[in-house]
């Protein structure tokens, strides 16, 4: 890539971060946590820059559009190597007498495609149940959790006051390498229209050329009324040898 295609894009993901005035795209337990978001909101447009411990950019848009209990999306991402895939999905969040269920289809350029569901099993505290399975094409995974994987994990509304907690992972169960992603995440709803979120993950299971990996990242997140920011480290991303810093910008409306 020349030095001006560099600088063209570049420029293009400032102007995407700037435009939408998240550093992860949503993951599978997220629509569990939407209770916690502004109700009122319709629309989610984020976006998000990426960069890798060998230089490389990448950027990310992303626009959910929710009615009820139905949410469709669409993405595009790109990255300065030359990769970039467009995706459109579909979640459907069904309300059970026990919990809540939420499911998912998504579709990408590439010829990918993926299902999921998830469920939240309980009350003030809860347990969760994925499942997820794609067709194994090419796709850059911005859950940056295995994808072919079981979820299983813990959770409360109230055991921390103004705070939903919950404990998971995400292991691989396809494709034998061990892959497992395990968070502990903390929503501290600081005022009528702002939360904090703080998300620790620790990964470890085969990486790239059969090495085994440990490491262990952190994001942060603030949401204030309709506006969000999150920034992230993750070291090993999807357990290859590169460590990535992501930033994200976007709002509700």
């Amino acid at each position: 890539m020349s030095g001006t295609e560099k600088c063209s894009f570049t420029l293009l993901g400032l102007t995407l971060l700037a435009a939408a005035n998240t550093a992860q795209a949503d993951t599978r337990t997220e629509s569990l946590a939407s209770s916690e978001a502004n109700e009122a909101a319709v629309y989610k447009l984020t976006t998000a820059l990426y960069r890798t411990g060998d230089g490389y950019l990448g950027g990310d848009v992303n626009l959910r559009a929710g009615m009820g209990p139905h949410v469709v999306w669409a993405g595009f991402y790109r990255s300065e190597t030359g990769f970039e895939q467009g995706r459109t999905g579909y979640e459907n969040t069904a309300v059970l007498p026990f919990g809540k269920l939420v499911s998912s289809l998504q579709f990408a350029t590439r010829g990918f495609a993926g299902a999921a569901a998830t469920a939240e099993l309980g009350g003030d505290h809860y347990f969760l149940l994925g499942l997820s399975r794609t067709n194994l094409r090419d796709y850059y995974n911005l859950t940056f959790d295995p994808n072919d994987s079981v979820l299983y994990g813990i959770g409360s509304h109230t055991l921390i006051p103004q705070t939903q907690a919950y404990l998971f992972s995400v292991k691989d169960n396809r494709l034998d390498t061990g892959q497992r992603v395990s968070h502990l995440v903390l929503r501290y709803q600081s005022g009528d229209k702002s939360r904090w979120t703080l998300d620790l993950s620790q990964k470890s299971g085969q990486g790239e050329g059969e090495e085994k990996i440990s490491a262990t990242g952190v994001t942060l997140g603030y949401d204030f009324d309709r506006y969000f920011v999150r920034a992230a480290y993750d070291p090993k991303v999807n357990f290859t040898v590169q460590n990535m810093a992501r930033v994200s910008l976007g709002m509700r409306f």
